[in-house]
């Protein structure tokens, strides 16, 4: 018999590019917080079990008016590096 394991809490993350910039900064409300190019900013999304489709307009959005926010309604873990000398960021 499966166990009922907990649902996660949607994550809600703020993405934000400065003017004339390439890169854009991810704040998430579990306290994240990083800088990527866009094919990162798509992967972290993905990784993490979002609408692909609407973190593209987010992203759309954020490009031309400096801010957008998704909400990923079941995020998931992202992997882990299983090298022993990996840093556990």
């Amino acid at each position: 018999m499966p166990q009922n394991l907990p649902t996660p809490a949607p994550l809600h993350v703020t993405i934000v590019r400065e003017q004339f910039s390439q890169f854009y900064l991810i704040v998430a409300d579990n306290g994240f917080t990083d800088e990527f190019d866009l094919d990162e900013t798509k992967a972290w999304f993905k990784t993490r079990g979002a609408n692909m489709d609407a973190v593209e307009k987010a992203l759309d959005h954020a490009w031309n008016f400096m801010r957008a926010e998704v909400e990923i309604e079941n995020p998931k873990e992202p992997p882990r590096s299983s090298i022993p000398y990996a840093p556990d960021i």
